[in-house]
C-alpha cells in the first residue's frame, strides 16, 4: 500500500493571516492526511479538511498538539486532550466543533 498523501498548512494562513492556502472548492486527496500546524485564529484549512473527513476519508491532524508533546516530552492522549480542551474552553471559544 502506498503512503498516504499529506497536505500541511504551515503558511500562517488562518492564524496570522485570514483564509486558507486552498479554496473551499479544493479537494483533499482521498485517504490522505490534512495536517494543520496553526494553533489559533480562524483555522480555515482545518475546517475545510474536517468538512471532507468522511466523504474523502481524510485523516485530520491538529499538528500543534503533536509539537507540544514532542517539545515537552509528554504523551497527549484522549484524556489529556479533553482536560486541555476544558481549560481552553473556559478561556475562549473553541475552534473546532465538539466531537461526535
Amino acid at each position: 500500500m502506498p503512503p498516504a498523501s499529506l497536505v500541511i498548512n504551515a503558511t500562517r494562513m488562518g492564524k496570522d493571516l485570514p483564509g486558507s492556502p486552498i479554496t473551499d472548492g479544493g479537494l483533499f486527496p482521498i485517504g490522505g492526511i490534512a495536517w494543520e500546524l496553526n494553533y489559533r485564529g480562524e483555522l480555515r484549512f482545518l475546517h475545510q479538511a474536517l468538512a471532507q473527513r468522511e466523504a474523502r476519508q481524510v485523516r485530520v491532524e491538529d499538528g500543534w498538539t503533536q509539537v507540544i508533546a514532542e517539545v515537552l516530552k509528554v504523551r497527549i492522549d484522549e484524556a489529556m486532550l479533553q482536560r486541555l480542551a476544558a481549560v481552553a474552553g473556559a478561556l475562549c471559544q473553541p475552534a473546532l466543533p465538539p466531537s461526535q
